[in-house]
């Protein structure tokens, strides 16, 4: 029964007219749609139907291509100015007399094959009049044109496209150090479709692409600095504060989102902040870090994306019902607070190199005790709310955490031998009473 409710446009009918003749609560209705994630697209295999016919005239855009390539030189400038445009002018005829029509499904489709050849048009423009200006400008002109029809027809086929090309587009401006007002107002005009129409694909690419536009404001505002948010010891400081930034934000969209996609959504992200944690477990990790920050500092804007999460997290917190999911997302918040702060004082105080040894060893057992701590809380949160899989979540942690000890021995065999066996008895019987209190 699940596998042919799951994702049905037409069982969501259904329960809106159960909730409109008072059969069931709104709230009876909301848990309907979670538990069966109908406020997801429908899956890819429900919508092959236009899916696979858009795809079919991507492969054809291809193939012209290619069959003109292979008689590019013999044909005259006419022909090959023709033979760009003319794909494109039909396409936008056929499309703009199937809308007339009210056949909508044949209008999308012709545009999105419209869409898809105005950018290999470009390329072939610009090939016959060898022009030989800022290649990327070519991929910000296709965006341009695509927009239009991305928001007329709502096609999520197209923004996922358009999304990828746009993330490509800011990393070669990231690349050449450049900044253009066209970022904003793309980020912006992205950000608002996956509003308005919610899709976890698109979601994801966003999760990209707002993070290097991120990097690419970050590039126009702090130029002299822009080089560090390459540094691979900065990055888990940066990363962590972007990913509580984007989690934030999420609270105020993840209604949109089925249940399951929205859970799985937040764990991963919350579980790549778990990991930076577990990075400064290790000695010498955080000392190349802790050396890194004191000779260069933190650049202002990891600070500014940090106060910003933070804000919108506290606005978040009358739009969140589950209780559960605001203490885990406040607990990453504590997390990466516990790696801002010494990077602060290292950032700050004049620190010499015999007492920056002293740092890193405070800095590195309180950070082991700390990450044992998140451990034990993870696994009787998990207990006290009667969720195995934060349970089975915590012990993992746990595990490798032990594991990373082991490797290390934190330089004494007794103490690693101690550890490990009282974690070793604390795990069995942390079993043997979730097993008593609850599989019973």
């Amino acid at each position: 029964m699940w596998s042919h409710l799951k994702g049905s446009e037409r069982f969501k009918e259904e329960i809106d007219w159960w909730q409109k003749q008072g059969w069931v609560s709104p709230e009876q209705a909301n848990l309907l749609i979670d538990s069966y994630e109908l406020n997801l697209a429908p899956p890819w295999y429900r919508q092959s139907g236009v899916l696979i016919k858009a795809i079919s005239l991507f492969i054809v855009a291809m193939g012209i291509f290619l069959l003109i390539s292979a008689n590019w030189q013999n044909l005259p400038m006419p022909l090959q100015m023709l033979a760009g445009l003319l794909p494109l002018v039909v396409a936008y005829v056929v499309s703009i007399r199937a809308y007339l029509r009210g056949d909508m499904v044949s209008a999308r489709l012709a545009m999105i094959f419209a869409s898809l050849i105005f950018g290999a048009n470009i390329a072939l423009q610009a090939q016959i009049f060898y022009i030989s200006a800022y290649y990327p400008d070519g991929i910000l002109w296709w965006i341009i044109g695509a927009l239009p029809v991305i928001f007329f027809f709502q096609s999520t086929f197209l923004a996922v496209i358009f999304q990828g090309l746009f993330l490509m587009w800011l990393f070669w401006q990231n690349e050449f150090f450049q900044f253009s007002l066209w970022s904003p107002v793309l980020m912006l005009a992205f950000g608002y479709f996956v509003y308005k129409k919610p899709h976890w694909l698109d979601l994801l690419f966003m999760l990209g692409s707002f993070y290097m536009f991120l990097v690419n404001l970050i590039i126009f505002v702090e130029e002299k600095r822009l080089e560090r948010i390459y540094e691979i010891e900065l990055m888990p400081l940066f990363f962590s504060a972007y990913i509580l930034l984007f989690l934030s934000i999420f609270t105020f969209i993840k209604k949109d989102y089925a249940g399951k996609f929205a859970v799985n959504f937040q764990t991963a992200l919350q579980t790549i902040i778990v990991f930076f944690f577990y990075i400064f477990t290790f000695h010498d990790a955080l000392e190349s870090v802790a050396k890194s920050i004191a000779s260069k500092g933190v650049p202002a804007s990891f600070y500014a994306l940090l106060l910003i999460a933070c804000v919108l997290h506290w606005q978040g917190r009358e739009v969140s019902e589950d209780k559960s999911a605001r203490t885990k997302l406040s607990i990453a918040f504590g997390i990466v607070g516990l790696l801002f702060v010494p990077a602060l004082f290292l950032s700050f105080a004049k620190v010499e190199a015999d007492q920056l040894k002293v740092y890193v060893d405070f800095i590195f057992m309180g950070m082991n005790i700390l990450f044992f701590a998140y451990c034990i809380w993870k696994i009787y949160h998990g207990i006290g709310t009667r969720e195995k899989s934060d349970f089975m979540r915590g012990i993992f942690y746990l595990l490798i955490w032990l594991i990373g000890r082991y490797i290390i021995l934190f330089e004494d065999y007794l103490t690693t031998s101690i550890i490990f066996i009282l974690a070793g008895v604390g795990l069995y019987y942390l079993n043997n009473y979730w097993n008593k209190k609850f599989e019973s």
